[in-house]
């Protein structure tokens, strides 16, 4: 039986797996300016000691933002080999859990991939105006969840 959990590890060891995973034809990763605010959270997925997923949440606006105030996910990202067993929902679950114990009434969202649509639909999420393209990243939907 495989031990998973998740815990905060530092924005610096996402990098690798948002590199491999989401941006694999890009020469280098780097961290985006959220990654350091203050109130930013990196959630890594380890399944016996093995980091496999990744996850960040940082305290972002969004235009036209329905509470007031956003968190935006970004860089989730899931090994293919440890997908299936619950290390992307256990993560985005502790990242929701996180907005949801700051300041109320909130949002969290993101720019979800098309394929990942569902996943976070799972979660509470929902897609908010028309899919658009993304930068070398491809088809994306504006996925928000309204937390009270």
């Amino acid at each position: 039986m495989s031990a998973i959990e998740t815990r905060p590890i530092r924005a610096t060891e996402t990098l690798d797996l948002r590199h491999r995973i989401l941006r694999p034809h890009d020469p280098v990763i780097l961290p985006t300016p959220g990654d350091t605010k203050p109130g930013a959270l990196h959630i890594g997925c380890f399944v016996n000691g093995r980091l496999v997923g990744v996850g960040s949440l940082v305290p972002e606006p969004r235009d036209h933002a329905a509470q007031p105030t956003s968190w935006c996910v970004r860089g989730m990202a899931v090994l293919a080999d440890a997908r299936g067993i619950g290390a992307g929902g256990m993560i985005l679950q502790a990242l929701i859990d996180y907005a949801s114990a700051q300041s109320l009434p909130a949002e969290i969202w993101c720019h979800g991939r098309v394929s990942a649509q569902g996943f976070y639909e799972r979660y509470g999420f929902a897609q908010q105006g028309a899919l658009y393209e993304r930068p070398g990243t491809g088809l994306h939907a504006l996925m928000v969840k309204m937390l009270q």
